[in-house]
């Protein structure tokens, strides 16, 4: 997003996903157990990638998870070593960047469970997702 719309892009985003007056935070249905996830990884390109930085800091701090997190050009390339039950996140503003779905794609045959962040809930990393969480961008 332009730089002067992303406080209130962030502001909507995380207001879709807290309940405050239950002090939760609310994701959309999962078909799988966060408490089993052991490791992170997270992909992205450009300024997605700085994004994805932010991430890495609070699932570290906060959740206390082991956090990768991989430029999407370059990580296919690299052989990452992927551990079973690992969470793999994907951001991408389009949800169609090329290197971002191939790297998609790679987590997803590996057995990794899938996430995307994306500003485009209908793009195809969102159809290929487990669990989809869009912004309001």
């Amino acid at each position: 997003k332009e730089i002067y719309e992303q406080p209130i892009v962030v502001a909507q985003t995380l207001r879709s996903y807290l309940r405050r007056y239950e002090q939760v935070v609310s994701l959309p249905q999962i078909d799988f157990d966060l408490a089993s996830i052991r490791r992170v990884t997270i992909v992205a390109c450009g300024t997605s990638y700085y994004a994805g930085m932010v991430a890495k800091y609070w699932f570290e701090r906060f959740a206390r998870l082991p956090v990768d997190i991989d430029v999407a050009s370059e990580f296919r390339y690299r052989d990452p070593v992927l551990e079973a039950g690992g969470l793999a996140i994907f951001i991408s503003q389009s949800g169609e960047t090329a290197d971002t779905l191939a790297a998609l794609r790679h987590c997803k045959a590996a057995g990794q469970t899938i996430a995307v962040v994306v500003n485009v809930p209908t793009s195809t990393m969102a159809r290929e997702a487990d669990l989809l969480l869009p912004t309001h961008a």
